[in-house]
């Protein structure tokens, strides 16, 4: 427990902007720790307290897998493709969006092209 404390805090320790908000990243540093394979058993923490390798869900494992990166954990291949693939996912969602605004505005223009102004009076 002990070494454990130790990671943790050179952890936060690194990626702690402030001493107040050490709280809110603790939970991505313990992810980073526990799904991370250690040298001397060469499995992750979960992974021996599991019996298998632990399935995050994206909102957990994306800033995980930064923070292990972010720390120098050791990253399996594995874990750096999945992580260059999130990294694209973002890339096309952000390019999706885009093109969404692009078209909504496409639709407003043909659209008021064929609005009749009324005046009354």
């Amino acid at each position: 427990a002990e070494a454990t404390n130790k990671i943790l805090i050179r952890v936060l320790e690194r990626i702690v902007e402030t001493g107040r908000d050490w709280h809110e990243k603790m939970h991505n540093a313990l992810w980073a720790y526990r799904t991370t394979i250690r040298t001397p058993t060469n499995a992750t923490p979960a992974e021996l307290v599991y019996g298998t390798e632990i399935v995050l869900p994206l909102h957990v494992q994306k800033p995980a897998m930064k923070f292990a990166a972010l720390i120098e954990l050791p990253i399996s291949k594995y874990q750096k493709k999945r992580l260059a693939q999130l990294d694209l996912l973002d890339e096309k969602r952000l390019q999706a969006a885009e093109h969404a605004e692009v078209y909504r505005k496409r639709v407003a223009r043909h659209y008021a092209k064929s609005v009749i102004e009324r005046k009354f009076q």
